[in-house]
Parts: C-alpha cells; structure tokens; sequence
C-alpha cells in the first residue's frame, strides 16, 4: 500500500502542462465485482478520439492504439489498448464506441473487486497531434487519499467525472455546463481593485448555480466544485498578474499570501 507521502509526490508530478487527468469513482462495470468479461474503466468516447487522434484518421476498422499505463499506487505496469469499435461506419453495424482494452484481467490490480467505489485518476501524458503513449494512474486505498485529491479539484460522486487539463484554467465535469470560469471580461470590475470577500464569491455562486433542478446534496456539492473553480479563476486572472511584477519586501509578499489564505480557509458554500 502506497502511503500519503508518495500520493502527495505523485500529484505534484502530475500537475504538468503536458498532462490530461480523467478522475471518477470506478463503478461495478469498471472493475471485476459483476464478474463480467468486458471489465474496464469507461472513459468517454470524445476524450479518447482526442487522447489518440490516429484512430479518427485512420479510415481503417476498428483501429487501435497500444500505450503503457503505469499503475503507480501498486507499482503495476503493463501495455493497454484503445480501440475505437466501428463497424457502423465499415460494415452496417451498430458499435460506434471507443474503449480500452487489455487490462489484464484476474491479473490486473486495478480491476480488483475491492477497488468498487475507489476514486482513480488517469493522468495522460498529452503529445501535440499525436497519440498518448503514457498513462500514469492512481487508485486511492483509503478516504485521506480520496480527500487530498477532492480538496485539490473538487468532490468527486459515484456516476460523475472530471476531466482536467493543466494548460487550461478550468476543468470539465459530466452532463453539466462548465458556468463556474468566468472569463476575464465577465469578472466584475471592483474585484480587480479589491480581492472579492468570500461573501462576494458565494453570491457570485448562487447566481451561477441557482436553486433549480438539482436535490440539496447535489446542489451543495455543485456550489462547492464551483466555489473552487471561480476562487482559483479569480486568482489566475487577477492576482497572478500582480505576483509576476514581485515585491519589493518580505513583508508584502507575506502579506497578499495571508490575505488569499485567509479567504480561502474561511470559504463556506450555502444550499
């Protein structure tokens, strides 16, 4: 078993320009717990096409793409497949999925039924119109995992996903429309004067998450992923251009770090 040190490392690895995390709670289909032969972790088919562009320009049937994927929480590496199943498009058929394949099965640390319900993070090294040739992966073993992960991009339930790409500001969650990054016209004007109050932001919350729809629970759980996302949007809009252009003494650096962590601590998300 991996300790927390070693996960604490591993995201700060991982946190790179070049890497693409899908993250998920894997589900009784994803692992070996339904006893079915098709066990793997499902992933969507738009992720997949742009993680492995070949297999769109291929024009071929079912093509395929072999890549390693590390399985860094159990020290497991083994080569996987993705292949986009397509005989809709050759023969008249019906597939038109993209899945990956060669797990590994009975073998496979990752497919273990007691995995059922563990949050995992697939973090894809991204190449520039090429395929992924690398995934690195983490299968959290205890709730600390999971909540150093879920502190870091939000909170994480069973059926939902996140996608995150660390060259972009904002990450991309299952059947919801990503309202939460306001782009920097839309950031109202007296907060680039005076860092918003965490009052300011969760009023800025409730305007983007309204009472509509959703249960409480989801409702709670939707403001807190958006309180984090406009928190850490507002800080790359606004405060990393005045960090960039440093400071003159200790104290003042000391000073705008305490201010952010402060507003940070003390947010609170309302239902």
């Amino acid at each position: 078993m991996a300790s927390l040190n070693e996960l604490y490392y591993w995201l700060n690895e991982q946190r790179r320009m070049d890497r693409v995390w899908y993250v998920k709670r894997l589900s009784v289909n994803d692992t070996l717990a339904s006893g079915s032969l098709q066990a793997g972790p499902y992933m969507p088919k738009k992720l997949l096409m742009d993680l492995f562009p070949s297999l769109q320009y291929s024009g071929k049937k079912n093509p395929r793409v072999t890549f390693e994927l590390r399985l860094d929480s159990c020290h497991d590496i083994r080569d996987v497949t993705a292949i986009w199943y397509n005989n809709k498009w050759h023969d008249g058929g019906t597939r038109d999925e993209v899945r990956i394949t060669n797990w590994g099965g009975q073998h496979s640390a990752l497919l273990e039924p007691e995995n059922t319900g563990s949050l995992v993070i697939f973090s894809f090294q991204r190449q520039q119109g090429r395929d992924v040739s690398l995934c690195n992966v983490w299968v959290c073993d205890h709730v600390t995992e999971e909540d150093l992960i879920e502190n870091l991009i939000g909170v994480i339930i069973p059926g939902k996903h996140i996608i995150r790409s660390w060259d972009r500001i904002c990450f991309e969650e299952k059947n919801k429309n990503n309202s939460c990054c306001l782009s920097p016209e839309n950031i109202p004007e007296d907060w680039r004067n005076n860092f918003p109050t965490i009052i300011d932001i969760l009023k800025k919350v409730i305007e983007l998450i309204p009472d509509i729809g959703d249960t409480v629970d989801e409702r709670l759980i939707r403001r807190r992923n958006c309180k984090f996302e406009l928190f850490r949007n507002i800080e790359k809009n606004i405060e990393f251009s005045f960090i960039q252009q440093g400071f003159s003494t200790i104290d003042a650096f000391l000073e705008t770090a305490k201010k952010n962590c402060k507003e940070e601590k003390h947010g609170q998300v309302v239902r």
